[in-house]
């Protein structure tokens, strides 16, 4: 229920900032700008996530995305913009990498206060998502032949991760 409403307040400031650009500004130049993409990567690292931050819960630096059997990781980008003269308003999201499936680990493993043991089938979820609004304004300083730009942001980010093993092909999320 909060995060709807926070969903739905953001939203309205992020098109009521475009609204008031669009009206406010007397600048001849005027552009809207959207991406989308997908990236494939190698995986590398480890979802050390402790239990509340609490020391012991988690083994250290595990699991890998290499003893999880994932090499590769997926994710999708996308993004709008839109720009009247010095202004700019944009939101940014990113949704991935993803990782849902089944695993053997090869090594006793401590994963949010839970043992997991070597050999045992063990399912893993991991979601990530994030995504950011932001208003920016181009300053320029003429410096004889060379011309100076600077572009401060404000960005407000609201980011999810959800990771969670189960074991003995028990549990669903």
């Amino acid at each position: 229920m909060v995060w709807k409403l926070l969903r739905e307040k953001t939203w309205h400031v992020l098109f009521a900032g475009v609204f008031f650009f669009s009206l406010g500004c007397q600048q001849t130049s005027f552009s809207v700008q959207g991406e989308i993409g997908q990236v494939y990567s190698k995986a590398e690292g480890y979802l050390q996530t402790p239990r509340g931050g609490t020391p012991g819960t988690t083994s250290l630096r595990r699991p890998t995305f290499e003893e999880l059997g994932e090499e590769e990781v997926f994710q999708i980008e996308g993004s709008l913009k839109a720009q009247i003269g010095r202004h700019q308003v944009f939101a940014r999201s990113k949704w991935g990498p993803f990782v849902e499936g089944y695993t053997s680990l090869p090594e006793t493993l401590v994963s949010h206060g839970q043992t997991f043991l070597p050999g045992q089938a063990n399912r893993i979820v991991l979601r990530t998502y994030w995504i950011d609004f932001g208003y920016g304004y181009r300053f320029s300083y003429s410096l004889g032949d060379w011309t100076l730009e600077l572009f401060p942001l404000a960005t407000l980010l609201f980011f999810s991760f959800r990771y969670k093993m189960f074991g003995s092909l028990s549990g669903i999320p």
